[in-house]
């Protein structure tokens, strides 16, 4: 049971390949599964929690990336500024890259005539487009912020 998590991570289609909307796509290694330990998914958190959970643990199993920083909030006094979700080194390169994880499911309304606003939530207020522009201009910008 375990390994369907993990097996349907590793199978899902990307939206995109390469770089597109201004964002490069993160590719993961290719990686086989039956020779891990694979870590129970705590099922009982969101979506997002449990691919985090698998990403993080499937990135340390490939042996191809030093994770150098998980989910860090970023405070400023009191206040919470964000997160970044991962930090990691590529050890072939030494390449850092800074990833956003992003694991969502979309419907199609043909009834919207721009085709970006489209793909739309399970309770619509969660559309492709809005979490596009918030992870290009307030996420990916958390890396450059004072705070961190």
């Amino acid at each position: 049971m375990i390994s369907k998590a993990y097996e349907g991570f590793l199978k899902s289609q990307q939206l995109w390949v390469h770089k597109q909307f201004g964002l490069r796509q993160f590719s993961f290694p290719t990686i086989d599964l039956k020779d891990l330990e694979l870590s129970p998914v705590p099922l009982e958190r969101r979506l997002g929690h449990q691919v985090e959970h698998i990403f993080l643990h499937l990135l340390k199993q490939s042996g191809q990336y030093d994770i150098l920083a998980h989910s860090v909030q970023l405070k400023h006094g009191k206040e919470t500024i964000g997160e970044l979700d991962f930090l990691v080194r590529f050890r072939e390169s030494a390449c850092v890259t800074h990833i956003e994880l992003t694991y969502k499911f979309y419907l199609v309304d043909p009834t919207i005539s721009e085709p970006i606003h489209r793909l739309v939530g399970p309770n619509r207020s969660d559309m492709f487009f809005t979490k596009l522009e918030k992870t290009k201009h307030q996420q990916l910008p958390l890396l450059y912020h004072k705070t961190t």
